[in-house]
């Protein structure tokens, strides 16, 4: 009857084996196997209090002391510590323990001392099912998010269908809240292949996916590149090549906001107990650098997974078995330090994470509103559901803009492609970004909120274009648009240098002017054959002398910079108007910021 069960079990005849199984119990109570070959099943099927039974039930027939170690994962995973802690006693204890049972036995031990002291500190959790425009009966999971936060994409399964056939859908946030009907990618990115677990570039334009069993591929799964065509549809997949994709395992893409990193998992097969998470940087020829473990405290020996960068390109989310957590996948996020390295990271807490398995999470723009994907909730559809929820303070994120910029020609209104930009970080100075705008004119950022950037555009034949801007704290809803309008290198061609600035009433030049400074002695030297005025202006607060005195020191100390630079005297004039040329109305402090500037001029081409 015993192998008859074992049997019934093997050919999925579920409740067939365990009938057997009960009669064994009742006419055989001493019987440990079919005890114990019930409380597999259970444990296997995540049945806690059944698969508890039958191994308790096995214990009292008088099974070996191995199955403390079975009986303290069920009480953890059920949140009773205390009881844990005595099987794994007498686990412990047992002189035949396996060494992988001690290690399993230590790593339990390990997650009871964290979960006992976290699980009283629990955070803010109310997740919202997305609703039936985006979940039914059928699986939805490993969401993506573009960095405006209104493109969400996501892999779809048939319940009835194998694995193999995953498809990409999309759905749009509405202003309502709502999100729109869910509809497939148009193009050619889906196939009656596998296609799933993808990443969505930060504008939208470029999805990263994992691809299985293809035959161009290097390995079981590798990482492909799809790119959003003119018409709208998704172009065929391209092969993401031999420095990302190996012999091995490699999926769950996460493309940084800059697009210039891709982390990723390897592992020997996609049921490997060791998985790791790897890194690839984007060389100047814009190809993918040989791939390698991140650095830092995230990887383990055991399994992490689902790796998220944050939009400040700062802050990795991922899963792991291994770092304490409250049992099997828990959801971490870890900071980039200083050196490149990645910080010891920071469970987010009960009961976001739990005893079972949490995997693809990922932070909306707003740093407070994330998204994952669960089967196990009362009000899912059917098979995994997209779910939403608000942040517990304690883990919010800075919030992000969405910053989309073109460059184009003063004169004629064309799109300028390849124009050369760098942007700083006005806090501190430092340079956060450096590219160029594409064919088509256009450039786009994440940038955190709550600060002041610089911004320098420049184009072989042109003026340099800077400019200041300021993210707010709480960016809105919609993105930020620049126009960069170059002005071509002719006599009469005027600038305003936007990222000049001079303390109050007066002509000393604050430090977080040094990028333009940098910026106006680099043009002049790339042209020695143009001759430029340095002219300043204010408002009209003050009387018509001290503004033009004060115009005029401003705009001497920008040429004593230059001369002291190497720049010859002979090719630089200082003229300071005061108020006589303002360029917005006086009346509002608005115009009057506008009127207080310095400009650079070509007055004349040699």
């Amino acid at each position: 009857m015993y192998q008859q069960a074992r049997e019934k079990l093997a050919n999925r005849d579920i409740p067939g084996a365990l009938k057997q199984l009960d009669e064994l119990n009742r006419k055989y109570p001493d019987f440990t196997d079919a005890w114990i070959l019930k409380g597999d099943f259970h444990a296997r099927e995540k049945n806690t209090d059944l698969a508890l039974e039958a191994y308790i039930g096995a214990l009292k027939a008088g099974a070996g002391a191995f199955l403390h170690l079975s009986v303290a994962e069920l009480y953890f995973n059920k949140y009773q510590y205390d009881l844990a802690k005595k099987h794994l006693d007498v686990y412990q204890a047992y002189p035949k323990a396996s060494p992988q049972g001690l290690q399993k036995a230590n790593k339990i031990r390990r997650n009871i001392e964290f979960a006992t002291v976290a699980i009283k500190d629990s955070v803010r959790f109310a997740p919202e099912n997305l609703g039936p425009s985006v979940n039914d009966r059928h699986h939805q999971y490993f969401p993506a998010l573009s960095a405006d936060g209104k493109l969400l994409v996501f892999t779809e399964r048939e319940v009835n269908t194998e694995k193999k056939d995953e498809d990409f859908y999309f759905t749009e946030l509405l202003k309502g809240g709502g999100f729109s009907p869910k509809r497939k990618l148009p193009g050619y990115i889906n196939t009656p292949l596998n296609e799933g677990a993808q990443s969505v570039s930060a504008d939208g334009r470029i999805i990263i996916f994992t691809g299985c069993h293809r035959p161009e591929g290097y390995g079981s799964c590798d990482l492909y590149a799809s790119y959003l065509m003119p018409d709208g549809s998704w172009s065929p997949p391209q092969n993401l090549g031999p420095a990302i994709n190996t012999s091995a395992w490699e999926s769950q893409p996460s493309l940084s906001p800059d697009g210039r990193t891709l982390f990723f998992v390897r592992g020997k097969t996609g049921r490997d107990e060791s998985t790791d998470i790897y890194y690839s940087t984007l060389d100047e020829n814009r190809r993918w650098t040989e791939a390698q473990p991140l650095p830092g405290a995230v990887n383990t020996s055991g399994r992490e997974a689902t790796p998220f960068i944050y939009f400040d390109n700062q802050t990795l989310f991922f899963a792991s078995d291994e770092h304490p957590g409250f049992g099997d996948m828990d959801f971490f996020y870890s900071k980039r330090n200083a050196d490149g390295t990645w910080s010891q990271p920071i469970n987010l807490g009960y009961p976001v994470n739990t005893s079972s398995e949490e995997f693809s999470l990922i932070i909306s723009p707003d740093g407070r509103t994330a998204y994952f994907s669960s089967d196990s909730r009362a009000d899912g559809f059917g098979g995994f559901d997209l779910y939403k929820f608000s942040l517990d303070e304690r883990i919010r994120q800075t919030p992000v803009a969405f910053v989309n910029g073109v460059a184009i020609d003063a004169k004629d209104g064309k799109r300028i492609a390849n124009g050369s930009i760098r942007l700083f970080d006005l806090s501190n100075g430092k340079e956060i970004w450096t590219g160029e705008s594409r064919k088509d004119g256009l450039f786009f950022w994440v940038l955190p909120g709550n600060r002041e950037y610089a911004m320098y555009v420049e184009k072989e034949g042109y003026l340099f274009h800077s400019e200041n801007f300021v993210v707010k704290e709480e960016p809105s809803d919609s993105a930020l648009q620049i126009e960069v309008r170059l002005k071509p290198i002719e006599t009469g061609s005027v600038i305003v240098l936007q990222n000049l600035f001079f303390d109050t009433d007066s002509y000393q030049i604050q430090p977080k002017s040094e990028a333009e400074l940098s910026k106006i002695l680099q043009f002049l030297k790339q042209n020695p054959n143009v001759r430029v005025e340095i002219s300043g202006h204010t408002d009209s607060r003050g009387s018509a002398s001290y503004n033009r005195i004060l115009s005029q020191n401003r705009a001497k100390t920008v040429v004593d910079f230059l001369v002291k630079n190497g720049i010859n005297p002979s090719r630089l004039t200082a003229k300071g108007y005061g108020d006589t040329q303002p360029v917005a109305s006086n009346d509002t402090e608005e115009g009057r910021q506008q009127n207080r500037r310095t400009e650079l001029k070509i007055i004349a081409i040699q």
